[in-house]
This record gives C-alpha cells, sequence and structure tokens, in this order.
C-alpha cells in the first residue's frame, strides 16, 4: 500500500468544495459537528496546497497572505482543540472556547441574533484576548481561501 498517494485520487479543488459544502452546513445549523467538520477540513487545506502545488506553507501562504495566515492560526486551535482531548500545543495555550448562553432579542446581546444557535453561541478567545464568533471566522477563513486560490491560479 502508497501511504503517499492521493486520498481515494482527490485534490486541492476537491478539499475547497469539501469546506464550502461543510459552511454550508454549519451555516444552516451551528453545533460543534458542523463547527469541527468544517475547521478541520478548511484548516488543512494547507496541507493539499503544500503537496499539491508546491508551495511552502510559511512564506507562500502565512507570510504572503498575512489575514490569511492569522485565519489560519485560529482555526488550527479551532481544529486541534476539536480533534484533542486536551490540546497541549504552546501556540494555542492562551486560546480559549466557549459557548455563551444569550437569549435572542436580549438587549445587552452585542453579537447580533443572526449569531445565535439555539440560544448559545460559540466563540473563541484569541492569544490577543479578542474574542471572535466562530461562525463569522468560518466565513471569513472561507472568503480568504478563495481569493488565495485565485490569486495563486490554483482553482
Amino acid at each position: 500500500m502508497n501511504t503517499n498517494e492521493k486520498f481515494f485520487g482527490l485534490d486541492t479543488k476537491w478539499l475547497y468544495e469539501k469546506a464550502q459544502r461543510d459552511f454550508e452546513k454549519l451555516k444552516e445549523n451551528q453545533t460543534p459537528d458542523n463547527i469541527f467538520n468544517f475547521f478541520v477540513t478548511a484548516y488543512h487545506l494547507k496541507d493539499y496546497i503544500k503537496e499539491q502545488h508546491k508551495k511552502n506553507e510559511t512564506n507562500d501562504i502565512r507570510k504572503k497572505y498575512a489575514n490569511l495566515g492569522d485565519l489560519l492560526k485560529k482555526a488550527g486551535f479551532i481544529a486541534n482543540r476539536g480533534k484533542h482531548y486536551k490540546l497541549k500545543y504552546k501556540e494555542y495555550k492562551n486560546f480559549t472556547n466557549e459557548k455563551k448562553v444569550i437569549k435572542y432579542g436580549d438587549s445587552g446581546n452585542h453579537y447580533g441574533d443572526k449569531n445565535l444557535y439555539y440560544g448559545g453561541l460559540y466563540i473563541i478567545t484569541d492569544d490577543k484576548g479578542k474574542e471572535h464568533i466562530v461562525n463569522e471566522l468560518a466565513e471569513q477563513l472561507l472568503n480568504e481561501w478563495k481569493n488565495f486560490m485565485g490569486k495563486e491560479k490554483i482553482l
């Protein structure tokens, strides 16, 4: 068995399209399952791009496209936090995640009702102490991947 072969012959385009499908499911129903599926897929697009398109993750992706690099750090936290019961990566030691319980129409809700799911809001707090709404991060990340792939002529 050749472990270096593509996953069932699939490529970067397929994984990007899977991220799009995962995002649609996340928008429709923000659950931990859908959050996990989207961020694991979208975060690991970088691995397909590195191998299939010979891009260096640090220089060609994270530094050249700073917004994408910043979003990948946050996505990496979400993906790895979901995959590992206890997260031990130093780069994520000051990140947190939580589901805030907020009522629809609550006057103290500065997040907006559109972001609430079943009375809750999924957020992460990054290493700078800034809160991020998970579904908004997902949309930003997908848009940055689209921008990156267009400029790099990958899709």
